[in-house]
């Protein structure tokens, strides 16, 4: 795929990274209905999104599971839905840390 055909972006830790750093956007919008529009403009990053087939099977199925899930409550969902996707891509995150890089990962919210 050209760079010019792509409309947000691809990659795989690139789209997992653009995803989550929408998250800090759920601070600012605070009024109710709002963490649904953070997630809807948080999933473009998934749309065009490369899982590579070097990931073990288990991790390749974790993050397959995810972008599913999360583009499947791209219209619509609740804030406990929210958080419970951008923290599951936290979590895939750390696992390719430690997976690819072999990392022991700790991150701390302010």
């Amino acid at each position: 795929m050209s760079g010019e055909e792509v409309e947000f972006n691809n990659g795989f830790v690139t789209a997992l990274a653009l995803f989550y750093a929408h998250a800090y956007q759920l601070r600012e919008a605070s009024f109710a209905g709002r963490w649904a529009l953070v997630l809807h403009a948080a999933t473009d990053h998934l749309l065009e999104m490369d899982i590579p087939g070097n990931l073990s099977p288990k991790l390749r199925e974790r993050v397959e599971r995810f972008r599913e899930e999360a583009l499947a409550h791209r219209y619509e969902a609740d804030d406990e839905t929210v958080l419970r996707l951008f923290g599951e891509c936290l979590e895939i995150l750390k696992e390719i840390d430690r997976e690819v890089f072999g990392l022991k990962v700790v991150v701390k919210h302010p």
